[in-house]
């Protein structure tokens, strides 16, 4: 158990916490909780503490910065741009999702009610045709 600890203790380097701390505070000014809720920006929070974890290490050991001031500030930033992800996603992809999604559903819709049609009338041999819109 003593391995365990050592091993967390030496993982979550100070200037680790002060990325992570970095980015929580920039998810949390950018986030929208009014109109999201609590739940999908708690859900953004958990997200920006990875990637803050994340570009610590990387601006700590391939960088070497090792100011935790700087690090905590660079990473204010990146918390913003996890915060505000699903507003960019509503934004910019709005009608492309909808005419996606509903092109997929209407096609496919299509492709097995004419599929079920066919196996019907080789089955039973219905000669009447099916109008379905």
């Amino acid at each position: 158990m003593d391995m365990f600890f050592t091993t967390l203790t030496l993982s979550f380097s100070p200037q680790i916490f002060c990325s992570i701390f970095g980015a929580v505070l920039g998810s949390l000014i950018s986030s929208d909780v009014k109109r999201y809720g609590w739940c999908l920006s708690f859900m953004f929070v958990l997200v920006a503490i990875s990637f803050g974890a994340a570009m610590g290490e990387y601006l700590h050991l391939s960088r070497g910065i090792s100011s935790i001031f700087w690090l905590f500030a660079l990473n204010i930033p990146l918390g913003m741009i996890v915060g505000s992800t699903i507003d960019v996603v509503r934004i910019a992809n709005r009608p492309l999702i909808e005419k996606l999604v509903n092109s997929i559903a209407t096609t496919s819709v299509n492709i097995i009610i004419e599929s079920v049609v066919k196996r019907v009338n080789k089955r039973f041999g219905i000669d009447e045709d099916i109008n379905i819109k």
